[in-house]
């Protein structure tokens, strides 16, 4: 007996390690066979293994500063998984919460120390109700565990957070500084300003510091990232204490900083989730489960009347402080349970103003017997409460979609073939990867010959990294090898055995050209494809990207399956937190449908008339750091241009250091307005009369060309038609193929669509950007009193004919329009 006693408490390192790590591992277990949460089985643990019971550990200063990294670590992690842009939004949620559960705490708590307790002096009284104002997110690992740290409730909540213990804290200070000496305009002069420098400087020289370091000394192994994290993590605390700050302030306001440069899904927030889940939390709630003794608890009646007294004001202001501003705000009984289940818990800053208090003199051991028996109560109900309340959410939000309306799967399918950009497009699909009851998948595809075997081999070393990343950010891999002839029969036959909706393809910089890129069939399947395709040139981590040069061509906006892309691609905006700046022609129209989706965000557009000039407008917009992405329609489609296909590869050249993507958008989604407007019954060939169409004009010249069409023309200021034209001409001719080019314009000249044809086999002279000279010219003609939607009709019919097969060649032959009919009669 007398050997066991000389054993505990337990100072040898190894064994005090090793019997935490034990109890880190068993509590949890134990806890959820008594369907209790995780959290409350630790504190217990803690109380029981204490000094204050079995006396088997001891809060030393080892565990002690175990304890203070877990306790910042949950700070960290609490900004970090924060919704930025919910907060943003709706940052009138964390200001007004804030307030409610400050004040209504320290009123309550100021009426019980003077009323109840009969604290005489009316600084102290409020430096006790400052202890029920402040709190700490002992329970926020339960809704990180429960995936639900972008709700609303949580943002609101750990935004308030912050707002009620830098408060309480400020409170503790004036109070000390009143105990120990004058508070003069000194004072006041030198916090205020320490805290705005700290504060200026952490915002504006850490995200550099941060950017420029994932830059030049990421790793695929990415240890190197981790360290700086924690690095930035704890000289951020200290600096934060030196001002007059508590370190939890900057601990929260690190996971701010670095909130857009890790990613929800990436694997360096999963190691940070999982190193603090496993390491650093538990040891925080075990110290503070150390600290609380409950045989003080019937010490005498006085002491019995403070703990009593504390555990009620902190029990109940919190609950009136979130009832209280759910009412104003019309959130959900379930959320404003768990914004008390979150907020009543008293740990880190109640301890830290009642043990300096205590040590000044200021409150008697009944009061910090209180004290710590209320952590004890507030974190057992906030345990509880928290982790009920946010299943019933969970529930609640499912109850809310009817999955039977789902319309299509959420499948991705990365191409696999150079090890250089795995990893990018790897990081790529899991920003994009939403439903985690879904694999992504991985494709490798052989062709068939005498090296099968060989590339085979290379194949599948590339599909276990690739798989053994995915997985250490718990999702699901599902690698797929296609041997075939060709890599188009390989991939469409991957496709539609596994249902699949995104594609990702890779677009190595350093030896590949576009024209590489789209072999003969590639580019065939993206024609027949429906899926949503990406193509990736990464030259640095897509979340170190702060904004997103988006262009969307003209009347790609109209297509199938826009809504749903763009809906897409403002999820993966959202994911990096990044800035998004649009190029396009018609602003109003897409900011309507920006805004549409849901949740929103904040888009600038940047209007441009002339396309040739797009390389123009991106030197004048673009800046390092930038991802610029080009929607392109498919071949055939209504947006579809020529020189949209050839822009990709000047971009590219032009920004070599920018990260650039190109997205082919749905096509099989039905219910879009376009699909829905009707179409025209008349063919489009009733609209081309024989005086229309002109075989083999002997003038190459766009000037005379229109010149000529506009003096046949039977109308008033012709003058004005030319001019309109040859505004056309220049700026917005569309490329429909390598051979025709279409210029469209509308004009209150007529009164019906009017359509011509010109053909010269030489090509016609439209000094655009000399790659092709067309050899068949389309003009269209639209009364300006017509919808919108008839306008648009028409190309798509125009956009649609000239794909008929032989077409072009038909039109090119063609001697007069007699011999036109019969050769398409013919074909």
């Amino acid at each position: 007996m007398v050997m066991f006693q000389n054993m505990f408490p337990v100072h040898n390192p190894v064994l005090i390690f090793a019997i935490v790590m034990l109890i880190v591992l068993i509590a949890p277990i134990i806890s959820r066979f008594l369907k209790m949460p995780d959290i409350v089985g630790l504190l217990i643990a803690g109380t029981i293994f204490g000094s204050h019971i079995l006396h088997i550990l001891e809060r030393d200063q080892a565990i002690e500063l175990l304890g203070t990294i877990g306790l910042l670590y949950i700070m960290f992690q609490a900004g970090l998984e924060i919704d930025l842009q919910q907060v943003k939004k709706n940052k009138h949620y964390s200001l007004l919460y804030g307030f409610f559960t400050f004040i209504i705490p320290l009123v309550l708590g100021v009426i019980a120390g003077l009323y109840i307790l009969g604290i005489e002096n009316l600084a102290y009284s409020i430096l006790l109700a400052s202890m029920f104002s402040s709190h700490t997110l002992i329970s926020y690992p339960i809704v990180s565990r429960l995936g639900i740290t972008k709700h609303r409730a949580v943002n609101t909540t750990i935004s308030g957070t912050i707002i009620t213990d830098v408060l309480a804290m400020i409170i503790l200070a004036i109070v000390i500084r009143m105990r120990v000496g004058e508070i003069t305009y000194i004072f006041w002069l030198k916090f205020f300003l320490f805290c705005v420098v700290y504060v200026v400087l952490s915002f504006k020289f850490l995200p550099k510091l941060s950017t420029w370091f994932f830059r030049k000394f990421s790793t695929e192994l990415g240890v190197e990232e981790y360290v700086f994290v924690l690095a930035m993590l704890f000289s951020s605390a200290f600096v934060s204490h030196l001002v007059g700050l508590e370190p939890i302030v900057g601990a929260f306001f690190t996971g701010i900083i670095l909130n857009s440069l890790i990613p929800e899904n990436s694997v360096l927030m999963h190691r940070i989730q999982f190193i603090g889940n496993a390491l650093f939390i538990p040891f925080f709630l075990l110290s503070v489960g150390m600290i609380i003794n409950p045989k003080l608890i019937f010490s005498d009646a006085h002491t019995i009347k403070v703990i009593v007294t504390m555990i009620i004001v902190a029990i109940i202001s919190k609950y009136f402080a979130a009832d209280i501003f759910v009412r104003i705000m019309k959130f959900s009984r379930n959320e404003c349970n768990l914004m008390y289940g979150l907020s009543v818990n008293q740990a880190a800053a109640t301890l830290a103003a009642i043990l300096v208090s205590y040590k000044l003199g200021i409150f008697t051991e009944a009061y910090l017997t209180g004290a710590i028996i209320m952590i004890l109560v507030t974190c057992l109900i906030g345990g509880y409460v928290t982790d009920w309340s946010a299943r019933k959410i969970i529930i609640e939000e499912k109850n809310k979609f009817c999955f039977k309306e789902q319309k299509y799967l959420d499948r991705i399918l990365v191409t696999l073939k150079n090890p250089n950009t795995m990893n990018n497009l790897v990081h790529f699909a899991m920003l994009l990867h939403k439903n985690n009851n879904e694999s992504i998948y991985l494709a490798n595809i052989v062709i068939d010959g005498p090296d099968v075997e060989q590339n085979l081999i290379k194949g599948e070393n590339l599909l276990t990294k690739a798989v053994i990343r995915i997985n250490s950010v718990k999702k699901n891999a599902l690698p797929l090898t296609a041997i075939d002839i060709n890599v188009k029969n390989a991939l469409v036959k991957m496709i539609r055995e596994n249902r699949i909706t995104k594609v990702i393809f890779g677009w190595s910089s350093e030896k590949s050209s576009y024209q590489q890129l789209y072999k003969d069939e590639i580019k065939s399947y993206i024609i027949q494809s429906n899926e949503m395709i990406f193509f990736l040139r990464i030259v640095e981590q897509i979340n170190l990207t702060k904004r997103i040069i988006l262009i969307i061509p003209p009347l790609i906006h109209k297509q199938n399956g826009f809504i749903e892309s763009l809906n897409e691609l403002k999820a993966l905006i959202l994911a990096i937190n990044a800035e998004l700046l649009v190029i396009c022609e018609t602003e109003n129209e897409l900011l309507e449908l920006i805004n549409n989706i849901k949740p929103k965000m904040n888009a600038k557009f940047f209007k441009i008339t002339s396309w040739k000039k797009i390389i123009d407008v991106l030197n004048e917009i673009v800046i390092p750091g930038d991802t610029i992405i080009q929607m392109i329609a498919r071949q055939g489609k209504l947006a579809w241009r020529s020189s949209f296909d050839r822009m990709p590869e000047n971009i590219a050249k032009k920004f070599k250091n920018n990260n650039f993507i190109m997205i082919y958008p749905y096509s099989n989604i039905s219910e879009i307005e376009y699909e829905e407007i009707k179409k025209f019954e008349v063919p489009l060939l009733n609209f081309i009369t024989r005086q229309n169409i002109c075989f083999n004009y002997d003038k190459n010249d766009i000037l005379e060309l229109l010149n000529d069409l506009v003096l046949n023309i039977q109308i008033e200021n012709k003058k004005e038609l030319l001019r309109k034209l040859i505004s056309a001409a220049r700026d917005i001719p569309i490329e429909l193929n390598e051979y025709i080019v279409l210029i469209h314009i509308h004009t209150n000249k007529i009164e019906n669509f009017q359509i011509y044809i010109y053909t010269n086999q030489v090509g016609f002279d439209l000094s655009l950007d000399n790659v092709i000279k067309p050899k068949i010219l389309i003009i269209l003609l639209s009364p300006e009193n017509v919808k919108a939607e008839s306008h648009l009709n028409m190309l798509a019919e125009i956009s649609k004919t000239v794909q008929i097969p032989k077409f072009t060649e038909v039109l090119l032959k063609s001697k007069n329009y007699d011999d036109f009919i019969e050769r398409l009669n013919n074909k």
